[in-house]
C-alpha cells in the first residue's frame, strides 16, 4: 500500500504541475508530445486499477465480518441448542470456502488486466513534448470501459459472493430454528386415546381367557382382579374368579367375593349357587339351604335341582315339594321330577299325592331301568 499511495502522491504532483496545460471540455484536446499523453493514459489506468484494488480490499474486509458473524453467531447458539448434523455443517463449510475461492480469483484479476493494458515497453519518461493523438483517447476510453467491465464483473461476483454466504446463513438459521422448535421425534409415535372403564374391562377378559386356556391361572387371576376394580358389576369377571379361588380351595376368599356380587344384584341366581355349592363341599348343608332358599322362585332348573335335593336330606319336605313343582312346570315331560316330587309327598306322608306323582313319571317312558323298577314296588306298595 506504501508503494501505491507513493504513485499517488507522484500522479497528484505530477498533475498539479499540468493543471495549466490541460484542459476538459466536450472533446479532450492536449497539445503535448506523443510521450506525455501515453504516460497521462497509463497513470489513468493505473489510478483506476488501484481504485478497484481499494474497493475489493473494501470489500474483502466486510466479507470477511460477516464470515466472522455468520461464525459466531451459530457458535452462541450451539452451546444451548441441539447439535447440528454433521452433513449440514460440511455443505456450509463448503459453501463458505468456495466463496473466499471465488473472491480471491476475483481480486486477482485486476492485476492481470493492468498488465495486458499497461506492459512495461509502453512507460515513456516525460521529458518528451507532448502531441495530441486521437487513438490515444480512444485507447483510453476503451480501457475504462474494460475496467468499468471488470468493475462490475467483479462488483456482480461479490454481489453473488454475499448472496450465497447470506443463503448458507440462513440456512443454518432456519435449521437452527426448527431443530429448536420441532425437537426430533421418536422412532415410533404412541398416540394417546382415552379408553372407557368398560372397553379396558373387556380388554382385560379376553386376555384372562386365554391365560385361563393357556393353563395359567395365576396370571388370569390377577386380570380378573383388576377388572372388578374397574367394573364392579362385571359379573362374568367375578364368577370366573371365584371359580378359579373354588378350584385352588381358597373358600372364604370366593364366598366373599360372591357375597358382594349378591349385595349388587340380589336377584342372580348364579352367585347364590356358586356360594351354596362351597357350602356343600365343606359339609355346611344348612348354610346351602339358606342361600337358596332366599331365591326360591328362580326358574334356574340346575338351582332348582340344587334347592330341592338339599331340602329333602334336610328333611324340609314342603321345600322340597315346591320346588319338585316348579321342575314339573319347567319341564312337564321329564319323568325325573315326577319322581322327585313322588318321593318328597312319599316322605311328607301325602300318599294319595305320591301315587299320582309314581304314575305320572311312569307315563313319562324316560326312566332309568333301575328308577322304574322301584317306581313300579313303591306304587304297588302304596295302592295296596
Amino acid at each position: 500500500m506504501s508503494v501505491i499511495n507513493q504513485m499517488l502522491k507522484d500522479l497528484d504532483k505530477r498533475q498539479q504541475d499540468e493543471k495549466n496545460n490541460v484542459t476538459t471540455g466536450s472533446a479532450v484536446q492536449i497539445i503535448s508530445n506523443t510521450k506525455p499523453w501515453l504516460i497521462i493514459t497509463i497513470t489513468v489506468v493505473i489510478t483506476l486499477a488501484v481504485i478497484s484494488v481499494g474497493y475489493f480490499f473494501y470489500q474483502n474486509q466486510q466479507l470477511k465480518h460477516t464470515i466472522t458473524q455468520n461464525k459466531q453467531a451459530p457458535q452462541s447458539q450451539s452451546q444451548s441448542q441441539i447439535a447440528k448434523p454433521q452433513k449440514l455443517r460440511e455443505q456450509i463449510t463448503n459453501s463458505l470456502r468456495q466463496a473466499k475461492g471465488l473472491q480471491n480469483e476475483h481480486l486477482t484479476k485486476p492485476q492481470n488486466v493492468l498488465e495486458k493494458i499497461v506492459p512495461q515497453s509502453n512507460v515513456i519518461s516525460s521529458t518528451k513534448p507532448n502531441k495530441a493523438i486521437k487513438p490515444i483517447v480512444q485507447e483510453d476510453k476503451s480501457a475504462q470501459q474494460k475496467t468499468g467491465q471488470i468493475n462490475q464483473d467483479a462488483k456482480l461476483n461479490s454481489s453473488e459472493l454475499e448472496t450465497n454466504q447470506k443463503t448458507a446463513a440462513d440456512t443454518l438459521v432456519v435449521v437452527e430454528d426448527k431443530m429448536i422448535s420441532q425437537p426430533p421425534k421418536p422412532s415410533m409415535s404412541v398416540s394417546r386415546k382415552r379408553v372407557s372403564a368398560e372397553q379396558l374391562a373387556k380388554q382385560k377378559m379376553a386376555k384372562a381367557e386365554e391365560l385361563i386356556i393357556a393353563n395359567k391361572p395365576k396370571l388370569a387371576e390377577t386380570l380378573f382382579e383388576e377388572i372388578i376394580m374397574l367394573t364392579p358389576n362385571n359379573k362374568a369377571a367375578r364368577k370366573q374368579l371365584a371359580a378359579l379361588w373354588f378350584g385352588r380351595k381358597a373358600f372364604q376368599s370366593a364366598l366373599n367375593l360372591l357375597s358382594q356380587g349378591i349385595s349388587l344384584d340380589k336377584t342372580d341366581s348364579e352367585f347364590r349357587l356358586m356360594q351354596a355349592r362351597i357350602y356343600l363341599n365343606q359339609g355346611n348343608n344348612e348354610k346351602a339351604y339358606q342361600v337358596l332358599q332366599d331365591f326360591e322362585h328362580s326358574d334356574n332348573i340346575e338351582y332348582l335341582v340344587t334347592l330341592a335335593n338339599v331340602a329333602q336330606q334336610l328333611a324340609k319336605y314342603q321345600q322340597a315339594i315346591l320346588s319338585y313343582q316348579h321342575l314339573a312346570n319347567l319341564q312337564p315331560s321329564e319323568a325325573r321330577w315326577w319322581l322327585g316330587l313322588a318321593m318328597a309327598y312319599d316322605s311328607n306322608g301325602q300318599y294319595k299325592l305320591a301315587i299320582t306323582a309314581y304314575q305320572a313319571a311312569v307315563e313319562q317312558g324316560n326312566l332309568s331301568k333301575s328308577a322304574l323298577q322301584f317306581t313300579k314296588q313303591r306304587l304297588q306298595e302304596l295302592e295296596e
